[in-house]
């Protein structure tokens, strides 16, 4: 294959610039109005790029809105990245990926969330790539919590431990989404220290509650009490 010249070079370039403007006009407008009530029309101004660029890119709407979804999804986990990489022990990475979900909502919330939130109510206008989409990151932000959950509140039989990073990590998605949607309503109502502490003790006392019931015989506490103790002094101060 002949190497491109420098106006193919040029060309290039310029088109990925243009599918950009275009990615972040329809980024910003869905996730403020919604799919059904964002238009072409509209994309088209707030990028200053023509219809025609806008379907030579994506070919319709909906193919738009996927691509907006997939890039949006590839930058939110890799900016949420993965807690093992995190410094010190799980406890303390537990801690610290708590604290960063409920930072990004209140510093920067992500248009991909608030995005994902307005599609899941829309869901019989969208098309199915897009939805699929979220379904994915979505299962693929439960591993991650689930990875940090398991190893910070483990259990010694294996069963219950999977219970308990299943159920700890449903509870602190919805606790975190929750968050997120209070944030729109009543901004100041989200602080990002002292509601990472109340979700640290949810879920120590979730986690508890779940190993009891599974095995009501066992006498000793199934997690490590000196953990619970420590979040509930933090909380007090």
């Amino acid at each position: 294959m002949a190497p491109s010249s420098p106006q193919q070079t040029r060309t290039q370039r310029q088109g990925a610039r243009s599918r950009e403007k275009i990615l972040d006009a329809a980024e910003q407008l869905m996730g403020e109005r919604g799919f059904a009530a964002t238009s072409i029309s509209a994309i088209r101004k707030e990028s200053g790029l023509p219809a025609s660029s806008i379907y030579w890119h994506f070919e319709s709407k909906e193919g738009l809105l996927a691509a907006v979804m997939e890039r949006g999804a590839e930058r939110w986990l890799t900016e949420f990245g993965n807690p093992r990489d995190l410094p010190g022990d799980a406890r303390q990475r537990l801690h610290a990926y708590i604290e960063r979900g409920f930072s990004s909502v209140e510093t920067q919330p992500p248009d991909f969330l608030r995005l994902s939130i307005l599609l899941a109510l829309e869901r019989k206008e969208i098309d199915r790539a897009s939805l699929d989409t979220i379904l994915r990151v979505r299962e693929q932000g439960r591993e991650l919590f689930g990875m940090a959950i398991r190893d910070a509140l483990p259990h010694r039989d294996p069963q219950v431990a999977s219970q308990i990073a299943a159920q700890c990590t449903t509870f602190a998605l919805s606790f975190m989404a929750g968050s997120y949607v209070t944030h729109f309503i009543e901004p100041e109502g989200v602080t990002p220290d002292p509601l990472a502490v109340q979700l640290e003790i949810g879920l120590v006392a979730l986690a508890e509650d779940i190993a009891s019931r599974a095995l009501p015989a066992r006498k000793s506490a199934p997690l490590d009490t000196g953990y619970a103790v420590e979040v509930k002094e933090a909380a007090a101060r």
